[in-house]
């Protein structure tokens, strides 16, 4: 049985090329009922229970809360047991990866899937990232997104913020968005600059988020992630299927490379873009948002694909099981 796509239309998955993604720490509130429908799943709640079992996180209760879900020590586990969870339901119905596409937090959940890590290994370097993040860098600041009408606005973006104490680049997203960090008392002057930029469309505050992104407030994160591995003597496998990391761009199956780049993400800027041009350049056709939410297949709109290339968001999953209950 396959999939259908976002017309509801069966998938043809014979010479399809498949990635996945998945995303970081922007989660909308409406997007955490996707953990409770993969319940649905056969082996969804054997996951939520070892990711509670490495984490002491659970799971469904994140899932089923009325207010917003702000703890980074919350989001990232929770996160990553929804897309190993979605990952596993795919590949029950014969939908299987050709690449791992990373973004921020979710890399390690795209290591796990590419078994380099341990779904409770994973779990558990998922946890203690935003442990890190709460402890050390909440607080901080923030976050934005600056959308530009072109491409080349980008570098009059960069010009506006320097000098600007406590503002950094944090990622290219798409071809015409970026996000920047922020320290606390630098959101006002870093508005106000970015106000007056030729090409600058909207400046949007990115929800839930106490600290300032990838960027220098993040260093010690990084460190503090890279003695938990040590101390826990977590070693990255090789890989299964490429990984494209958020650091670099760059495919990787060697376990070091892997880890290497999971950990100094944490405090550098992040090449989503150029991951996402390189999988266009690749061939990808087919392209599997994860979740939480359809955030990842929202931003796949942003980039130029062919007439071949099917998005596929979360809701795609929760089509079908709707189709095997009435079938």
């Amino acid at each position: 049985m396959s999939l259908v796509n976002s017309e509801a239309q069966p998938v043809d998955t014979e010479n399809r090329i498949v990635a996945y993604m998945a995303p970081g720490q922007n989660i909308k509130d409406d997007s955490w009922k996707d953990g409770i429908e993969l319940l649905e799943e056969p082996g969804t709640e054997a996951i939520y229970a070892k990711v509670m079992e490495a984490t002491g996180v659970n799971v469904v209760e994140v899932c089923g809360r009325d207010e917003p879900v702000t703890d980074p020590g919350e989001i990232q586990p929770a996160t990553y047991a929804i897309g190993y969870a979605h990952s596993e339901a795919l590949k029950s119905r014969g939908v299987t990866p050709d690449l791992l596409i990373c973004f921020s937090a979710c890399e390690i959940l795209m290591s796990a899937i590419n078994r380099s890590v341990t779904l409770e290994e994973g779990a558990a370097i998922a946890r203690r990232r935003g442990v890190l993040q709460s402890q050390i860098a909440g607080g901080t600041g923030g976050g934005v997104a600056v959308i530009y009408k072109r491409p080349l606005h980008l570098r009059k973006v960069k010009n506006a913020i320097r000098g600007i104490e406590g503002v950094h680049f944090a990622g290219k997203i798409t071809p015409m968005m970026s996000t920047f960090g922020y320290r606390h008392g630098s959101r006002e002057e870093l508005e106000s600059s970015l106000s007056n930029v030729e090409g600058v469309r909207r400046i949007i505050d990115i929800p839930n988020l106490n600290f300032g992104l990838h960027g220098p407030d993040m260093e010690k994160v990084r460190e503090g992630l890279a003695e938990f591995l040590a101390a826990r003597k977590i070693k990255f496998k090789d890989g299964l299927v490429p990984q494209l990391a958020t650091r670099t761009a760059r495919l990787n199956t060697k376990g070091q490379t892997i880890m290497h780049n999971f950990i100094w993400q944490t405090d550098n800027p992040i090449k989503f873009e150029d991951a996402m041009m390189k999988s266009i350049r690749l061939g990808i056709n087919d392209y599997y948002d994860l979740g939480p939410g359809d955030t990842m297949a929202d931003l796949m709109r942003n980039f130029p694909l062919g007439e071949d290339v099917r998005i596929n968001p979360v809701k795609v999953l929760a089509r079908q099981l709707e189709k095997e209950k009435t079938a």
